[in-house]
Parts: C-alpha cells; structure tokens; sequence
C-alpha cells in the first residue's frame, strides 16, 4: 500500500497533471485581477494618503479637531483598501472553485478559467463564512475564560506578577493556539469535500481527517516553512533590488526630503517594486492554492486504492 508523502502533498498544485497548463492560468487570472484592482486602491487611495502624510510632521496629538481629521483619513484610506478585498473574493472563490475541480476530478474547461461564479462558489462562499463564524466563536469560547483567569491572579497577585501567574498565561496561550491548529486540520477538507460533493460539506471533515491529523498537519506545517523562507528570501530580494533606486531618490533631495517628496523617491524604483509585488502575488497564489493542493491530495490518497489513485496522478513508476 502506498504510503501518504508529505512533501508530495505539499507539491501536488504544481505536480498534478503535468501536461496542463490550468495552474499557470489560475495564476496569471489570480495576479492580473489583483493587480488591477491594487491599481484601483491606489487611485482612491493617493488622494487620501498625500494629505495624511503632509499632516503627520504637524499634527497636535492633544489636538481633538487634529486627531479627528487624522482618524477620518485613515477611515476613508482603510474603507477603500477593504473594498478592493471585497472586489477580489469573487474572482479568489472563482479560482479556488476551478483550481479544486481540476486537482480533485480532472475536470476543467475554459469556463471554469477563474472567473466563473455559479453553484459551486456558492457553496464555497457559504463554507467560507460558516468557518470564519465557528473560528470566531471559538476564539470567544476561549479567550474568556483565559482573560477570567488572567484578571483573577492580577488581581490577587496585586501589581507583581507572579512566576505561577506567567507559567500559566503561558500554557493557555499555547493550548488555545493547539486548539485552533486541531480544530483547522479537522476541518481543512470541507472546502475540497464540498467542490467533490457538489453541495455544502463542512462537519464531514471531521469524519474524513479521523486517525489522519499528523499527516495533515505535517503536510501544513511543511507548507508554512516554506512559505515564511519564501518571504524572507523575497524581502531581501525587494530591498537589494530597490534600495539604490530610493538611495537615488534621497540624494536628490542631499538625503533631507520633505514629506511631500516621498513619492518622488519612491517613483523611482516603480518598476523593481511592480517586479517585486508580482513575485508576492504569485507566492500569495501559491500558497492558497498549495493549501488546497493538500487536500485534494488526501482525498484522492484516501479514495479507493491508495496506490492505484496516486498511479493515476503521478503516473507509473519507471521499472528498473
């Protein structure tokens, strides 16, 4: 019986039927739709931000007009950032829907390019919000409790905190975080099983991650590790890449700008910064969709015959 691999898991997004091309288009629907709505932030944003950063150097923090005006910019500048999320959601549930479809029934067609919103979506978009409401519950159900405790010993401890008080603040913070991870894993197949399904799955998954958790968790883990080096990697890259073109931008001003002089600098180094946005992006698609590369990998491990079901993805082994 063929063994479930980790690292596979991991990889099969960009194993999975390797004469398509269905992730790569994903991909360039992914990075174009997100980069053309960031381009519609910042056309309503740059009116907002100009004035928020010319007020900063003379602003009266005890000031109440001052702070009130600040606070109404910052309002308008994270309303228009919230709208191009919301815009985006659409086309992201279009792209997961098609990119599960593909990994989980080799099924694709140029309808289901990324920008198709149908049932499927739908069932998606209602699993989405039914998860985010029993996280939210749960982070309430456990963090009552926790902050209970914490002003029981505070107060008791008067204004010292005592050695027990931090050991045991400590371990609640690490059995809620375990706690979420378990309740993340146990539930990590509900978006895949819904689009296998075709109606709304969400406590099935417990069911199928059953005897299953260390593997998942692995596979998640192995994913996030590389996904925080990927990031660090990309963040050097951005600042070697565009610290001459700002270094450039402040020599100009014989290294003292003014705050209005900002965005000249950075003007400069446009282009390395769109190159460097569109390797975030395309690291951002990646890792969704290697999330959910993990699943549709297990549930086609776990169907039928393990290693009849992993020979038609990967294909044959090459005899000796």
């Amino acid at each position: 019986m063929t063994s479930y691999s980790i690292s596979d898991a991991v990889f099969f997004a960009t194993s999975h039927d390797k004469q398509s091309g269905h992730f790569k288009r994903l991909a360039l629907v992914y990075v174009v739709a997100k980069l053309i709505l960031l381009a519609l932030f910042m056309l309503i944003a740059l009116p907002l931000i100009g004035p928020v950063l010319e007020s900063l150097p003379t602003i009266d923090l005890e000031n109440a007009n001052d702070i009130t005006a600040l606070t109404t910019q910052y309002s308008l500048l994270s309303n228009a950032q919230s709208l191009s999320g919301i815009l985006f959601f659409p086309i992201f549930l279009s792209v997961t829907a098609s990119f599960l479809t593909w990994a989980i029934k080799d099924e694709w067609s140029p309808s289901r390019f990324g920008l198709k919103f149908g049932q499927t979506e739908m069932n998606l978009f209602v699993v989405y919000l039914a998860l985010f409401g029993m996280f939210f519950v749960a982070f309430l159900v456990m963090m009552i409790p926790m902050v209970i405790i914490i002003s029981v010993l505070s107060f008791s401890s008067g204004d010292t905190a005592s050695a027990g008080m931090i050991v045991l603040v400590i371990l609640a913070a690490f059995a809620f975080i375990a706690a979420l991870i378990w309740f993340g894993v146990r539930l990590s197949l509900a978006l895949a099983m819904t689009v296998r399904e075709d109606r709304i799955v969400i406590f099935e998954s417990f069911a199928a991650t059953k005897g299953h958790f260390w593997k998942l968790f692995g596979s998640y883990l192995l994913l996030y590790v590389i996904a925080i080096l990927a990031s660090i990697v990309l963040m050097f890259v951005i600042l070697l890449v565009a610290a001459p073109f700002v270094g450039a931008g402040f020599s100009m001003f014989d290294g003292m700008p003014q705050v209005s002089d900002y965005g000249k600098i950075f003007s400069l180094a446009f282009i390395p910064m769109l190159i460097a946005l569109i390797l975030a992006t395309l690291l951002e698609y990646w890792l969704y969709m290697a999330g959910n590369g993990i699943t549709a990998y297990f549930l086609r491990w776990k169907d039928g015959d393990p290693a009849q079901a992993l020979a038609d993805v990967f294909g044959p082994e090459d005899e000796a």
